[in-house]
């Protein structure tokens, strides 16, 4: 995992998708530039091994523990999620697969009870995730705004 593959250029991200229960690591995503993206298991090898997206825990759902009234802001991706943590000091959650994505019960479980804002990319694509996210939060969430 340390070494750029010759087919894959420049590693510009490093995304850890962690155990939000346990805060084991669960699979690490690579960004490449030009943009492309690998998932790689906790030993290192490509790929996601038995599990798929939809198995893995929303991107940075172990920091949710801390504070549990703090407001979760839910966007499109690591990039989004990481600049707002790191811009803003909030903390920020996306599903592994990007706005194409559909929520599972079991990935958005950790929102249960919690105040959380949706921050949508301004294209449609982005819309349409938040409208599904939205739908499957509505009944869980303490608060939920857009």
């Amino acid at each position: 995992m340390n070494e750029t593959p010759k087919n894959m250029s420049e590693e510009i991200a490093r995304y850890t998708y962690k155990n939000p229960e346990t805060g084991e690591l669960v699979a690490t995503k690579i960004r490449y530039e030009p943009k492309r993206f690998a998932w790689f298991t906790p030993s290192g090898e490509e790929g996601l091994g038995d599990l798929t997206e939809r198995d893995l825990p929303l991107y940075n759902a172990h920091l949710l523990v801390d504070n549990p009234n703090e407001v979760i802001i839910y966007v499109e991706g690591e990039k989004a999620a990481d600049a707002l943590t790191e811009r803003f000091g909030v903390t920020a959650v996306c599903l592994p697969g990007g706005a194409a994505a559909r929520p599972t019960a079991a990935q958005l479980r950790c929102l249960k009870g919690r105040r959380v804002g949706l921050w949508p990319d301004n294209d449609a694509i982005g819309r349409g995730l938040m409208r599904r996210v939205y739908e499957r939060l509505r009944p869980i969430a303490l608060e939920l705004r857009a």
